[in-house]
């Protein structure tokens, strides 16, 4: 049996995936349980009969023969009745750029909005023997085949933070990128008011308003008669609505949206998307055009002039940090994705989703890696429990 660990506090990008990876392993007939909360939006696509809560591990944990978690900082919230299955392997899949620096290094997300990422150079030194155990880890998961990427972004980011640490990482694998499933391409439906409508659909936290912020203040303030499509929901909403009703733009906010129905409203609403993520992924499996907002650690970072559509994405990257060294500038400015777009260019977003990020290989190839882990849960029981306690305690040693 594949147990999956969610446990999820939110709905975005994450859940999605695990979503799509519970339909393809029923459809191939595949044993699993998706340890999660019943009460959250994953759950409720969910079979009932598949979910165990956290509190009821007990009842699976002697069938678990690998167990699976598609976000890889929930490693230190494992709970300990997991540790005891003494011959289930674990894989680990990495989907955001720098998660594992602000996930398992004590104020690492403080550090970063005052250093940006200068501030690993800063951990290491302060605290070498809690660095040296992340590094550690992640070492023996990857040598052990239980490690996956989601993209090129998400390597670059993982050796860089750990360039200190006394080993290089080569990585087992290439990039398994996040799946999405392209409809049928349809004719365009509806009108847009204008040239200037815009799409946005993903999450509104944070992150994500650090890359729509400078958008909408030195792009979108600029065009005529702009409107905003927003499918999104997160505690950065509020400001959103008072940074457009500032520059006199036009929001219309739908909220949250299920999948199909966002992509529905994107495409026979605007003229063009911005996006992140699944999130763009999803935008262009419909042929609609999208380009990708890199978002930034710092407020202070400068903004994004140039784009790139998704179809121009290289090693995958659906957003990458401005402020990361080695940043790639995208290819075009605003004007000229929109002199950009036709039939041809709408063609080109499908077929790329479509040929890279097919659900059917991809979760294929995510089933053989948990397959080929050879690395059991229980080997990491005392490095996991050395590393909560150290976060505990926070001790600059």
């Amino acid at each position: 049996m594949i147990v999956i660990y969610s446990n999820s506090k939110t709905f975005g990008g994450v859940e999605i995936l695990i979503h799509r990876y519970i339909n393809y392993l029923k459809s191939k007939g595949v044993s699993f349980r998706l340890i999660e909360m019943k009460n959250t939006k994953l759950a409720k696509l969910v079979d009932e009969a598949y979910i165990i809560e956290p509190d009821s591990i007990d009842e699976i944990k002697n069938e678990m023969l690998y167990l699976f978690l598609p976000n890889v900082s929930k490693l230190t919230e494992l709970p300990n009745e997991l540790f005891s299955n003494t011959s289930a392997k674990v894989c680990s899949w990495i989907v955001h750029p720098n998660e594992v620096f602000t996930n398992f290094i004590p104020y690492s997300i403080s550090l970063m909005s005052l250093l940006g990422y200068q501030s690993s150079k800063f951990s290491s030194f302060i605290m070498p023997k809690h660095y040296k155990m992340i590094g550690d880890l992640f070492y023996t998961l990857n040598k052990n085949k239980s490690l996956l990427l989601m993209d090129n972004a998400c390597e670059r980011s993982l050796i860089y933070f750990f360039s200190s640490v006394k080993f290089k990482f080569k990585f087992n694998i290439t990039a398994i990128p996040v799946p999405v499933l392209p409809f049928k391409m349809l004719e365009k439906k509806g009108s847009c008011v204008n040239d200037n409508s815009i799409g946005y659909f993903g999450r509104m936290d944070r992150t994500k308003y650090s890359a729509i912020k400078p958008f909408i203040e030195n792009i979108l303030s600029k065009q005529k008669c702009p409107q905003l499509h927003v499918i999104a929901v997160g505690d950065k909403m509020d400001e959103l609505h008072s940074l457009c009703s500032k520059y006199g733009i036009k929001i219309i906010d739908y909220g949250f949206q299920p999948n199909e129905t966002a992509r529905r409203i994107i495409k026979e609403n605007t003229n063009i998307a911005i996006a992140m993520g699944t999130s763009a992924l999803d935008i262009a499996a419909e042929g609609h055009p999208c380009i990708i907002l890199d978002p930034a650690i710092k407020k202070k970072k400068s903004k994004q002039f140039k784009f790139r559509f998704v179809h121009e994405i290289e090693g995958y990257t659906l957003g990458e940090f401005r402020d990361f060294p080695n940043y790639k500038l995208g290819l075009h400015s605003f004007g000229e994705c929109l002199e950009m777009i036709n039939d041809n260019l709408r063609k080109k977003e499908y077929e790329y989703v479509k040929n890279k990020h097919n659900p059917e290989l991809i979760f294929n190839a995510v089933t053989n890696s948990l397959y080929k882990s050879e690395l059991k849960i229980s080997d990491l029981k005392d490095s996991i429990s050395k590393i909560k306690k150290s976060f505990k305690s926070a001790k600059f040693n």
